[in-house]
């Protein structure tokens, strides 16, 4: 695969709009069993919010067809691994809301086995106030980068504490929370549902369940084990997918807090990481 950068690389994509209401935050949060008041209780004071990784599911019509602002020469722009993932909240996302979202590339960055991309995800709402800002990541093993290594202008992700982790608890992922993810979060690749396109894809083993719904288990996880339940003092949150997580799967999840914020991994097995470098941040 051969990666280019056109003269327009860096511009944002046309935007993408929504209507959320109740009904879609729900659905999101129900798919992945997480019936916090905050995300599930309809009688909760001021209404329900967004399950702090939702927003993936307003980017996805974005990063359906790969990272944006690049031409594939040849192979295919699907073929690019999720490889990590940053949300920073500006607001809560309601009900009833209209928004609207677009993407930037960021950067391509050559590395020893393929290239790096980094794109940019920005949700505002009718008004044009900042609601989401993501930063998402993606890995096209073997490919070549025509040209040098570039990026658009942008501030650094702030640095993060060390922090020592401990078990804390964990959750099974099978096929059923597959296929539910994929139709509650409105988000449709079959490598995560089909076993014959998975197959095809050279997994003999099946499909693969997304990383985002690793990392949203993960969130509502640490949720109701560290914050009572209640993921609205959530405002920053990430994570890098460093393997991949097989159905079924029984994931351990180690997490640790330093002031405002606290830092986990996933593994699949002792020293198997699905997720490393996660974080969440407190305001």
């Amino acid at each position: 695969m051969l990666i280019r950068v056109p003269p327009k690389a860096f511009d944002p994509t046309p935007p993408v709009e929504h209507d959320v209401d109740d009904r879609r935050l729900m659905a999101y949060a129900g798919g992945l069993g997480d019936t916090s008041p905050a995300l599930f209780d309809l009688d909760h004071p001021g209404g329900i919010v967004a399950h702090p990784v939702f927003p993936v599911c307003l980017e996805w019509p974005i990063m359906v067809h790969g990272a944006m602002g690049v031409e594939f020469l040849n192979g295919d722009p699907l073929e690019g691994m999720h490889s990590g993932h940053e949300i920073t909240w500006h607001r809560p996302i309601r009900g009833g809301e209209r928004l609207r979202t677009d993407g930037r590339l960021l950067s391509l960055t050559r590395k020893r086995t393929g290239v790096l991309v980094l794109v940019e995800l920005r949700t505002v709402d009718a008004a044009g106030a900042p609601v989401v800002t993501t930063r998402e990541s993606v890995f096209y093993v073997g490919a070549e980068l025509e040209g040098g290594d570039v990026a658009a202008e942008h501030e650094p992700s702030p640095l993060l504490p060390e922090v020592d982790l401990a078990e804390v608890g964990g959750f099974t992922v099978t096929l059923v929370d597959s296929v539910v993810y994929s139709e509650t979060a409105q988000i449709y690749n079959a490598i995560h549902t089909d076993i014959r396109v998975a197959r095809a894809a050279g997994l003999p083993d099946g499909p693969l369940i997304a990383g985002s719904a690793t990392f949203a288990h993960c969130v509502s996880l640490l949720s109701r084990e560290l914050l009572g339940g209640d993921p609205t003092p959530i405002v920053r949150l990430g994570c890098r997918f460093a393997g991949p997580v097989p159905m079924p799967s029984d994931l351990r999840v180690f997490a640790g807090r330093a002031g405002d914020v606290i830092r986990f991994e996933a593994q699949t097995g002792p020293g198997v990481h699905a997720i490393t470098d996660g974080f969440l941040t407190l305001g």
